[in-house]
């Protein structure tokens, strides 16, 4: 008769299997733990951020991303109601569209300023006009002329409309609206405008029903 082999090594060899996959299993979760620290390119961290680094490790750890978060939360609940307090004619704690509208209006009115003062920026001589040179001397330009010669001077021609050798205000301000529109082509209306609606097209007519056959005569059985 020939002899059983005895199970207990490979008991032990599926133990020892168990463990080793555990260990891994438990380094892994570790290492993406370590992943989901928010980290931002070179591992600094944005300006508004920045404070909610308790550690100074240039990092947000779970903990810090759910305050930040809370603070984010709190600041969207702040403007409405700063919103609803400035808009909220008849006072009955909610926003109709005409008080809405009014919202918008001011938003947009504010927008256009903050566009206007960056146009003034930019245009360094003050003399109404922003020249290639004033151009081309903005941040994301310069960086974008690095890698890509002559993009400064084939953007600055796109935006002077009229040749004139310089982008004015309007020029300038087209250019924005339709860049955070995400579109490049025709120019966008000013503010305070909408373009008017498309016609809509007239339904097509209904075919008339098919008159329907008449029904046969059943034929009569005699017996």
């Amino acid at each position: 008769m020939g002899v059983s082999p005895d199970p207990q090594p490979k008991n032990k060899i599926m133990k020892l299997k168990l463990i080793t996959s555990g260990l891994i299993l438990a380094s892994l979760a570790v290492a993406s733990a370590d992943k989901r620290k928010k980290t931002f390119g070179d591992g600094t961290l944005p300006e508004f951020l920045a404070p909610y680094d308790v550690n100074e490790d240039g990092k947000l750890d779970a903990e810090e991303r759910q305050a930040a978060r809370a603070a984010r939360k709190e600041a969207r609940e702040a403007k409405r109601a700063s919103i609803l307090e400035t808009f909220d004619a008849d006072g009955d704690g909610k926003l109709n569209e005409e008080e809405r509208e009014a919202a918008r209006a001011d938003a947009k009115a504010k927008i256009e300023e903050k566009r206007v003062e960056r146009f003034n920026e930019v245009d360094t001589d003050g003399d109404g006009g922003i020249s290639l040179e004033e151009f081309s001397a903005i941040p994301a330009i310069a960086a974008l002329e690095e890698r890509r010669p002559e993009s400064a001077a084939k953007i600055f021609a796109k935006m002077d409309k009229d040749e004139s050798g310089a982008v004015d205000q309007d020029e300038f301000l087209d250019r924005i609206r339709r860049s955070h529109r995400g579109g490049h082509g025709k120019p966008g209306p000013k503010p305070g405008t909408r373009p008017e609606p498309k016609p809509r097209p007239e339904p097509k007519p209904r075919p008339e029903p098919k008159p329907r056959p008449e029904p046969k005569p059943r034929p009569i059985f005699r017996r």
